[in-house]
């Protein structure tokens, strides 16, 4: 048996026996008294579990908050590499289809265009930079 149930069992106990208690007798006033102090109790201990419910449901909204912000964090990190790769991958291929294409337009080994010097440019600077 817990202690609340415990405890209002005694105030309905209680209850009974100031009924066959005169009213305005010291016995009536004690009674009271007592009863008082068993019903401020048990409202403490409402408010005590009402606390650590509301508690326990912070914690657990708080949790759940924290789970979706590093679930976002990684699905941001996750597009932000995704660009990023994509993006080198892509001025790459730029650059060597682009010094390729300048190649077979300039079949005679020297390149006269400034579009083909500067994809070549481009893939001489990739390679010195590593």
């Amino acid at each position: 048996m817990s202690i609340k149930t415990l405890l209002n069992a005694e105030i309905e106990s209680e209850f009974k026996e100031l009924e066959k208690t005169q009213v305005g007798s010291d016995e009536y006033k004690v009674s009271i008294d007592g009863i008082s102090k068993l019903i401020d109790r048990s409202i403490e201990m409402s408010k005590l579990e009402a606390d650590i419910k509301d508690k326990e449901e912070t914690r657990e909204l708080e949790t759940q908050l924290e789970l979706k912000k590093q679930k976002d964090e990684h699905r941001n990190k996750m597009i932000a590499n995704v660009l990023t790769g994509t993006s080198i991958i892509s001025g790459i291929a730029l650059t060597v289809w682009g010094t390729l294409k300048s190649l077979k337009f300039e079949e005679t080994g020297t390149i006269t265009t400034s579009a083909g010097r500067s994809f070549i440019n481009g893939i001489v600077k990739s390679f010195t930079k590593h």
